[in-house]
């Protein structure tokens, strides 16, 4: 049985209550300004730029993400202050586990956040620019080597047809599987 013998005087209970009516108001307030600026932005997005519903709302999830994000690690109501060791903490937490195109993709959506938060005044440098996408190589995708099984089916199916073409696709296939 624990005895708590700390006597709690009412003027430190109502501090307390004040600092932790302070930290909900400052939530509060940061939750507001995500939303305003992600209202503003989606409205840009569609009305003034005329992207699809599906466009945006990729967009909207991204900015919804980073604002919250950067809200969070710095507890600022404003974006003035965001710089590109800013972005870099945010792509370290976020890039785990994706692939290369998804990357490109978080980039571009970023990049159009950026270019939309200094448009608009709420930073003072465009960084935009700064962010560096990954390169994306045509057919990337499509392995190098087949494996065995692959092989030897690919040669048991041409090995089946009997036809001029047939014959010197399992030829080609029977050199070059050597």
């Amino acid at each position: 049985m624990v005895v708590l013998t700390e006597v709690i005087s009412p003027r430190a209970v109502a501090a307390r209550a004040e600092t932790v009516a302070a930290r909900a108001y400052d939530i509060r307030s940061l939750e507001i300004l995500c939303r305003v600026v992600c209202n503003e932005y989606r409205e840009w997005r569609t009305e003034q730029r005329g992207l699809a519903v599906a466009s945006v709302d990729a967009l909207m999830w991204e900015a919804r993400n980073f604002l919250a994000w950067y809200t969070d690690r710095t507890g600022v109501a404003s974006f003035a202050e965001l710089g590109i060791g800013d972005i870099d903490a945010y792509f370290k937490m976020r890039a785990p586990g994706l692939r290369r195109r998804s990357l490109k993709d978080v980039s571009e959506r970023l990049r159009s956040l950026l270019r939309y938060l200094h448009r608009t005044g709420r930073t003072t440098v465009d960084l935009a620019p700064q962010i560096i996408m990954p390169r994306l190589y045509a057919y990337e995708t499509i392995p190098s080597a087949l494996s065995p099984e692959q092989i030897s089916a690919a040669l048991k199916s041409t090995r089946e047809d009997t036809s001029p073409m047939g014959l010197r696709d399992y030829a080609i296939l029977q050199l070059l599987s050597t």
